[in-house]
């Protein structure tokens, strides 16, 4: 599913996680996966049906845009317990979007991303550059590497690096590879994220998003043809 992704077919991606989850039906990770690729389809109904009766039912206003709710759903509920990956997630996002960084970085490192994209670009938003610069380091070399070795699926993060670095030039243009090559249209997360605001404003903005939402309709038929072959069987 993932390299099916990476090669910019989220269709197929998405076909096969949920083949994969017919199999384990109560697996929360695997449900919560299969509905951010569904949504990133703009099925959003089918999305949200996945998550109504996990412990991240709070997805469901992601997934339909609605940031308010999401925001205050989330610091009313998550994390639920200690160690609680997608909780923490949550949570630091919301607190990202809200703009209390110090909080965001905290519950980050609950989740165990103590040296990931998400928490580089919220020490930069805290204005922590001491620890921004030491992680950005280390980030970037092992990003380059990454490259070096012809792993697939970097256009997202090359965009975050070159947002990091104030070039909404070469952030646009890297999101365009990520929605045509590597299958990451453009969704709530991205919409919302503090560290894309500029990119945001730069005027090929609109160019991106209808080149997303054309790369997201063609995917989408492609999946429901899938499904519907599924079905004539």
């Amino acid at each position: 599913g993932d390299l099916a992704r990476n090669e910019g077919k989220l269709a197929e991606s998405a076909y096969y996680m949920q083949k994969q989850l017919q199999f384990n039906p109560e697996n929360t990770g695997m449900r919560v996966g299969l509905a951010f690729q569904l949504n990133a389809l703009c099925l959003k109904k089918e999305a949200t049906n996945l998550v109504l009766d996990t412990d991240y039912s709070v997805l469901q206003y992601a997934f339909n845009d609605n940031l308010e709710l999401f925001l205050s759903q989330v610091k009313d509920g998550y994390p639920r317990q200690e160690n609680d990956f997608w909780g923490s997630f949550l949570r630091a996002t919301a607190e990202e979007f809200s703009g209390n960084y110090k909080e965001s970085i905290k519950y980050r490192n609950m989740q165990g991303c103590n040296d990931c994209m998400a928490l580089l670009k919220t020490y930069k938003l805290a204005g922590d550059m001491g620890s921004f610069e030491t992680l950005y380091e280390s980030r970037i070399e092992r990003h380059n590497q990454l490259k070096a070795d012809g792993t697939v699926g970097l256009n997202f993060t090359d965009a975050q690096f070159h947002a990091l670095d104030g070039n909404s030039d070469l952030a646009i243009e890297s999101l365009k590879k990520a929605v045509t090559i590597d299958g990451f249209p453009i969704d709530f997360f991205t919409m919302n994220d503090p560290s894309f605001a500029a990119v945001r404003k730069h005027p090929q903005w609109p160019e991106l998003l209808e080149l997303s939402e054309d790369y997201t309709t063609k995917q989408r038929q492609i999946y429901l043809g899938l499904i519907a072959k599924d079905t004539e069987i």
